[in-house]
């Protein structure tokens, strides 16, 4: 049997417990706000955009305190959580930019332009 270490337990139950609680804020503050029932749309943008901003904090935390994390936690864990809330980060704020664009300032455009320029062939 494998000794645990106890004094790596109260260590890392405090940083998994402050990731859960702050990847938890952004839905409360939404829901609590008494803006989510307002509008589908502006709900998804504003989840997405403060889900993204969370992410990409920690991404930047990762990044800045790995060699303290790797006290804590095995170096691959935290290089996987590191790649994984970068990339999550990322695709949800390309995600709110598509949202913006689409339902803010695409519906005033032809659908078309979402296409490209289309001929007929007799026009040639």
């Amino acid at each position: 049997m494998s000794q645990i270490d106890i004094r790596r337990i109260l260590p890392q139950t405090l940083v998994l417990i402050t990731a859960a609680a702050t990847l938890a804020v952004p839905p409360l503050v939404l829901v609590t706000s008494g803006t989510a029932t307002i509008s589908a749309t502006s709900t998804a943008i504003r989840l997405t955009g403060l889900l993204a901003f969370t992410l990409i904090f920690w991404n930047i935390m990762t990044g800045a305190m790995s060699r303290r994390l790797y006290n804590l936690f095995r170096a691959r864990r935290v290089m996987a959580f590191h790649r994984m809330t970068g990339m999550s980060g990322f695709l949800l704020a390309l995600a709110h930019g598509v949202i913006i664009i689409t339902y803010d300032y695409l519906p005033s455009y032809s659908k078309i332009w979402i296409i490209g320029p289309i001929r007929s062939p007799c026009s040639l």
